[in-house]
């Protein structure tokens, strides 16, 4: 028996071993991507600068993948500038969600455009910021680039060799072509100014409603009833009035004085008879 077989065999075990694991590990971007139709604009330009390629040989990427609307401001540019943006695109890194709010503040991240040797300066490498609200935003690490895209959702996962991560616009680093920029936010708009409370105004009505109870009321006059006699006429009201308690003393005395004068009369007609 060959001595050496026993080691030859440990060895093609090994080799099988090591091509089956990288069969397993294999990303096959398209593949995964197949079922996505909102993203079908984004595997065609990574199929026609063949970068899906060099996405495949990868162990671990990121995927910041653009819907149909997002990409398509890119479309029309240079061959150039479609794989230098597309392969900014792809961090060399595993992000998911848990792991991007892990993030204290900014982190810069390595991308498949610095591995191709063509980029200058910060140009390959991609700027994520966790900003306190728990918003996460990219951007290119170049200084003084903006911010210019947010995470919308988390596509799906393959823990911890393929993440594929919505972002809103394209991250285009200066010096590679006309940056995308976001839309200003709106003009502000003072609020409008408050109205007076319904329920002070319900308050003071109330108020002035329970002032007016409280006040005394103008007693209504008596209406006439059917029965009471008619008013006197005016002739009436100028004939005189019954006497007074005076006036009746003073007619009592009158006629005592006129009756005393009759008899003292009456003496005097008999005295001058006897006469």
């Amino acid at each position: 028996m060959n001595p050496k077989t026993p080691f030859s065999l440990l060895a093609l075990v090994a080799l099988v071993f090591v091509f089956s694991s990288s069969s397993v590990n294999a990303l096959n971007i398209l593949q995964q991507l197949k079922g996505y139709d909102n993203y079908g604009a984004f595997v065609d330009l990574l199929n026609q600068t063949k970068l899906y390629q060099k996405i495949n040989e990868r162990n671990t990427v990121t995927i910041l993948a653009l819907t149909n609307a997002t990409i398509a401001s890119i479309q029309g540019r240079s061959d150039d500038e479609k794989v230098a943006i597309m392969s900014s695109h792809v961090l060399l890194d595993y992000f998911d969600k848990i792991k991007l709010n892990k993030i204290s503040k900014s982190v810069a991240i390595t991308t498949l455009y610095q591995s191709s040797g063509v980029a200058n300066d910060e140009q390959g490498f991609v700027n994520i910021t966790r900003l306190p609200s728990g918003e996460i935003l990219f951007g290119s690490a170049m200084k003084k680039a903006p911010l210019v895209a947010r995470l919308e959702k988390e596509v799906f996962t393959k823990p911890y060799n393929l993440s594929v991560l919505q972002v809103s616009l394209p991250i285009i680093a200066p010096g590679i072509g006309e940056a995308i920029l976001p839309p200003p936010p709106p003009p502000f708009t003072p609020p409008p100014s408050e109205s007076p409370n319904n329920d002070d105004e319900e308050e003071e009505e109330s108020g002035e409603e329970e002032v007016s109870s409280d006040s005394p009321a103008e007693a209504p006059a008596d209406s006439p009833e059917s029965g009471s006699p008619a008013p006197s006429p005016v002739a009436e009201a100028d004939a005189p009035g019954p006497a007074t308690e005076n006036e009746e003393d003073t007619t009592t005395e009158s006629g005592a004085s006129r009756v005393f004068v009759g008899a003292a009369m009456a003496a005097m007609a008999l005295v001058f008879n006897f006469l």
